[in-house]
């Protein structure tokens, strides 16, 4: 074979490029601080960075939920703790309520005051973080406790939602409001008289809490016999009901 100019030339500059070439990828290397900078660097080490940065993003997933789930919990428990000193409270006005020295206007005053527990309670369970309530089950964009009227509502369901935190691992981050309370109901409401006392001249505007009772006819159906109405619109006191019973005929003491 003969080796002329012209091949000698061809080979001195094929290995210069080459030599160019890797340097070129060493440049890049060092800057970038990575071995692998496109795919005809390594196509097989190529596919092996996707595959971690696929676990690194789902990774990252996790550690976003686990925080979500953290806060939602550390917020339940402080929701639930607040609660549970207004049970505590009302508890307490309960046994003060007992007392037979009480007059009518301080049952009125602890009357008063157990709205005033009612209504922060209700603040406490219509708690929400990051715009989504605690204690509403699926429905986190409203309020899951209503008081209408006196009544009290409770528009939540039973939803639990779950956080996943691992690939084969999920964590319920919430608790519905039917749970706090024991019950599925969608409507709770009960009423309490705080005027233990009862005198013959307690005034009848002073019944349920201050709120009075409504006046009109009543109909009493005695145990043999036909029914028949009594009026006690001109009550004022609890002696005036008894002794409009007692001329309707009624053994009233």
């Amino acid at each position: 074979m003969r080796v002329t100019d012209n091949l000698l030339s061809n080979m001195v500059l094929r290995g210069s490029q080459r030599n160019l070439a890797a340097l070129s990828r060493l440049q890049i290397a060092g800057t970038t601080g990575r071995r692998i900078n496109s795919y005809s660097d390594s196509p097989s080490g190529v596919g092996t960075i996707q595959r971690y940065n696929a676990l690194i993003s789902q990774n990252d997933g996790y550690q976003r939920n686990i925080g979500r789930a953290r806060m939602f919990n550390n917020e339940t428990d402080m929701a639930l703790q607040d609660l549970l000193a207004v049970l505590q409270d009302a508890r307490e006005l309960g046994i003060q309520a007992t007392s037979e020295t009480l007059s009518h206007a301080n049952l009125n005053i602890i009357g008063t005051e157990y709205s005033s527990l009612i209504n922060e309670a209700l603040s406490i369970m219509n708690r929400s973080v990051e715009g989504s309530s605690l204690f509403a089950g699926f429905q986190t964009g409203s309020s899951p406790f209503v008081n209408n009227n006196g009544e009290v509502y409770y528009q939540g369901d039973l939803g639990e939602m779950s956080a996943q935190v691992g690939p084969n691992s999920e964590v319920i981050i919430n608790i519905p409001g039917s749970e706090i309370l024991g019950s599925d109901l969608s409507l709770l409401t009960g009423a309490m008289d705080m005027a233990l006392n009862l005198e013959l001249d307690t005034q009848l505007t002073d019944l349920s809490l201050g709120q009075g009772w409504s006046s009109g006819v009543i109909t009493i159906t005695a145990a043999r016999g036909e029914p028949f109405e009594v009026d006690l619109s001109g009550a004022d006191t609890i002696e005036d009901i008894i002794v409009l019973l007692q001329e309707a005929g009624l053994e009233v003491e």
